[in-house]
């Protein structure tokens, strides 16, 4: 990683007999978004939170290192999962890294699903239900479809773990 200087330190010094003498200290910082062992924040989106992992950082956790978020919203499930919504992945419901053929038969197959037909239980849970409020209707037809195509190559999923995204009751 390159140094990038800031600039040269003059401090001034009188010793007893009356001699000025200056100490010429360089001072090499290195940006915080790039990342270094001794970084106190290595932040490589620039949105003010800290990539994890990086053990030595003062700044908050960021929970979407790869995408700026500054307001860390993480609304989705409703109850949160730790991965900020500027970069979950809601209809990876596969978890294999993206929304593809796969995840749309899994969402077809809860699709219309609500309290009179099939209810979303916590034995029977809905995929697709994205704001958990037991039925997948076309509200989440729309949060399907902006996840829809996303691939290793194209805006990749995070890492995730299968599992029931609501909590029912």
């Amino acid at each position: 990683m390159a140094p990038f200087f800031k600039g040269l330190l003059l401090i001034p010094w009188i010793i007893p007999r009356g001699e000025l003498l200056f100490n010429f200290q360089l001072k090499i910082v290195y940006p915080h978004y790039l990342g270094d062992v001794c970084d106190e924040c290595t932040d490589t989106d620039k949105d003010g939170y800290g990539n994890p992992g990086f053990l030595l950082n003062t700044c908050p956790e960021d929970n979407c290192p790869t995408t700026p978020n500054p307001d860390q919203l993480d609304t989705y499930p409703p109850q949160g999962n730790g991965i900020g919504d500027a970069c979950d992945c809601e209809a990876n419901f596969d978890c294999d890294a993206d929304v593809d053929a796969n995840d749309v038969t899994a969402f077809l197959t809860d699709f219309g699903r609500n309290q009179y037909n099939r209810p979303c239980t916590a034995q029977n849970p809905c995929y697709g239900d994205f704001l958990c409020d037991g039925d997948v209707d076309a509200y989440d037809v729309i949060k399907f479809l902006e996840d829809f195509g996303r691939s290793q190559f194209n805006n990749p999923c995070p890492v995730c773990e299968a599992g029931n995204w609501c909590v029912y009751q």
